[in-house]
């Protein structure tokens, strides 16, 4: 394994559970994802976990290959990034700030990479 495997298999992993959440919430809300939904809910989502997550140590090798570094630096790097994915669907995508989607797809996308971003960290460590 190269020194960039495990951070690309870690962005590849973050990205495809940032996608499939516009089809959860399609689902659970009984649904369709259109274009401009899936687009106003990943691409701020995306961009701003990518840029954060960089920042913030969030995809550092130590980071993905450490559980407990995983456990501590991706939950805060996940909400800092999740409240510039919403202010940028406020200010990119002109939506209103909506209290109840903010708190939904914090919590569930930052469940889903957390627990990713685990099982990942705990693979690695293996290894």
């Amino acid at each position: 394994m190269t020194d960039r495997t495990p951070r690309t298999l870690a962005l590849v992993g973050d990205l495809v559970l940032i996608i499939v959440f516009p089809f959860l919430g399609a689902m659970n809300h009984e649904d369709a994802v259109s274009f401009e939904s899936f687009t106003r809910t990943v691409v701020p989502f995306a961009f701003a976990w990518v840029v954060v997550g960089m920042v913030s140590g969030g995809l550092a090798i130590e980071t993905l290959c450490s559980l407990r570094r995983t456990y501590v630096r991706v939950p805060p790097a996940w909400v800092a990034a999740g409240v510039v994915a919403i202010a940028m669907r406020i200010s990119v995508f002109d939506r209103d700030f909506s209290p109840a989607f903010s708190i939904v797809a914090i919590a569930v996308m930052g469940g889903l990479i957390v627990g990713w971003r685990l099982v990942l960290a705990a693979v690695l460590r293996t290894r």
